[in-house]
């Protein structure tokens, strides 16, 4: 895919999603500490895009193939190529493909990088705590983009509601 190919399509995609969200979501995020990138996008509107994808992930694997595109270069460095990529997230994040929902909180920027908690119902119905690791891209092809550095999978707590598949009722994302 040439440079020019891939930026249009993510110029696209990225404005469909953004209309998406402002029609779904009026109030996007209030904070004024967040910056967006050149995309319009904050970290937390970057990891919703991604856990969308996951979520609607098909046989073709074309949500990993999304996700690989907000992924950092050093990223994609330790964990590239892509169908290395794809392996990985099936066998080791398998939790965030077809996932019943997911709650995004919001995002935790420090020292140029940002920390983003998702709490996350599976396929299976247990739920799960992740934090993604953003940076914003300087002077690479993605320049001013916020791109996932990291996946952590983090406890939620023992008593907290959701932290079972009997109990619905979602995990506070304060507690992760």
């Amino acid at each position: 895919m040439t440079d020019a190919v891939w930026q249009t399509s993510m110029m696209m995609r990225t404005r469909l999603f953004v209309a998406a969200l402002s029609l779904l979501c009026p109030l996007l995020s209030a904070a004024a500490e967040l910056s967006r990138d050149q995309t319009g996008l904050y970290p937390d509107d970057v990891v919703t895009l991604q856990l969308s994808a996951l979520q609607d992930n098909d046989a073709q694997d074309s949500g990993i193939a999304l996700t690989w595109e907000y992924t950092s270069p050093e990223n994609q460095r330790a964990n590239g190529p892509y169908t290395r990529f794809a392996r990985m997230i099936h066998e080791s994040y398998g939790d965030l493909l077809q996932s019943r929902s997911f709650d995004v909180g919001a995002a935790k920027i420090e020292d140029g990088g940002a920390s983003v908690p998702v709490r996350l119902v599976c396929a299976a119905g247990n739920t799960h705590g992740f934090i993604f690791w953003l940076t914003m891209e300087h002077n690479g092809e993605r320049d001013g983009h916020w791109l996932t550095e990291g996946v952590t999978p983090v406890p939620l707590p023992q008593d907290a509601p959701g932290s079972s598949p009997a109990d619905d009722r979602p995990a506070p994302l304060s507690a992760i």
